[in-house]
């Protein structure tokens, strides 16, 4: 018998060499302050939403600072001390905006799970939030992501289907499926409502995501795969695709090289991410490390800005000089409002490219 779960399918599917050093070899991840972070926010919304229930409460704001601070010492997660104002801030948003309904809620953190091909393969899964409302199961999913996706990516995300699939095996009695991801660090939810027939086909895709997960066990091949999971790969200072990356390149002269060259960046720029980290970390203690005429270390930028708009055009005036050349409207703030059709006459397009790499839509498990 193998356990399995969407996340060890979805590891082995970015990279089979990951997979490999966390489910075979067993070996530990490298620390990181965002996975720290998700984990500790999950088991903080689990607490409060599992108090409110005891209660039976929809709301209670006034217990989430204890919750925090409970949540945040009761084991080391990770993260230092300098944390906790962003959790509590966070945890306190989140209960300001979210409640709880004793009346739907039939599980919080809760563990389902199914036996596939008699009793060959166990798949496991942990759902945040399920509530059953008549025939129809509410599935949410909190994310701790700063990237908040699309509409479309929530209706194609294999996850959330999986899930989908799950409560059904445990609800037979539901035959609609609503969809949450739940991103509390923007009070965003984005849902979407599966059909049956997708969800009772979850299952074959499953077994076939299992089937080459055991082939390549049969075999013991598990390649890396150098790609947008390199990013927050906890196995990159081992990766066997950064032992024989050159010092020096030559110019690509065919696509197959280009593919190459790009895919050790991916594992380089990972490698170089966690070790400013850690050097960041320590420099956040001991303040900078000079090497050979370098200084690493927290620098002091000089950042200064004019808010009162109308005072500035004043004393630029009186100065005799034109305050024109130094106005702009800031673009972030202004996007929402490139729609509009009064500023279509005075707005300047300036668009351009730059040379970077992007994570290609759809290249998640499917």
């Amino acid at each position: 018998m193998r356990d399995y779960s969407y996340s060890k399918l979805n590891l082995f599917e970015s990279c089979p060499a990951a997979f490999q050093k966390k489910y075979i070899e067993k070996l530990p991840e490298a620390p990181s302050d965002a996975l720290a972070m998700g984990s500790l926010i999950h088991h903080i919304i689990a607490t409060y939403n599992q108090h409110c229930l005891k209660k039976r409460l929809e709301t209670d704001i006034t217990a989430m600072p204890e919750i925090v601070s409970k949540c945040f010492y009761e084991k080391p997660w990770g993260l230092t001390s300098d944390k906790y104002p962003e959790v509590l801030a966070m945890a306190e948003r989140i209960a300001a905006s979210h409640t709880v309904d004793p009346n739907t809620v039939v599980g919080i953190e809760e563990w389902v799970q199914k036996w596939l091909k008699g009793k060959t393969y166990l798949f496991r899964s942990i759902i945040d939030r399920l509530d059953i409302v008549g025939n129809t199961v509410i599935i949410t999913d909190y994310k701790t992501d700063h990237q908040l996706r699309t509409q479309a990516d929530v209706e194609a995300d294999f996850q959330l289907a999986v899930y989908a699939w799950q409560a059904l095996n445990e609800y037979p009695q539901v035959n609609e499926f609503i969809v949450r991801l739940d991103f509390v660090r923007h009070d965003v939810v984005r849902e979407a409502t599966l059909d049956i027939g997708r969800v009772v086909m979850v299952e074959n895709q499953v077994l076939g995501l299992i089937g080459q997960v055991e082939q390549a066990i049969s075999k013991n091949k598990f390649p890396a795969r150098p790609g947008h999971f390199c990013g927050w790969c906890g196995y990159s200072t081992i990766c066997p695709a950064a032992q024989n990356i050159p010092a020096d390149v030559q110019p690509c002269a065919t696509p197959e090289e280009a593919k190459k060259l790009a895919e050790e960046l991916l594992i380089l720029e990972r490698q170089v991410a966690v070790r400013k980290e850690s050097l960041k970390q320590y420099c956040n203690k001991a303040g900078f490390v000079e090497v050979n005429g370098v200084a690493w270390g927290f620098h002091p930028v000089e950042s200064r800005s004019v808010e009162d708009v109308e005072a500035f055009v004043k004393i630029m005036n009186e100065a005799g000089r034109d305050p024109r050349p130094f106005l702009a409207v800031s673009g972030t703030k202004a996007k929402k409002l490139y729609g509009m059709p009064e500023l279509q006459p005075i707005l300047v397009d300036k668009s351009s490219s730059r040379f970077d790499s992007k994570k290609v839509k759809g290249s998640d498990v499917a």
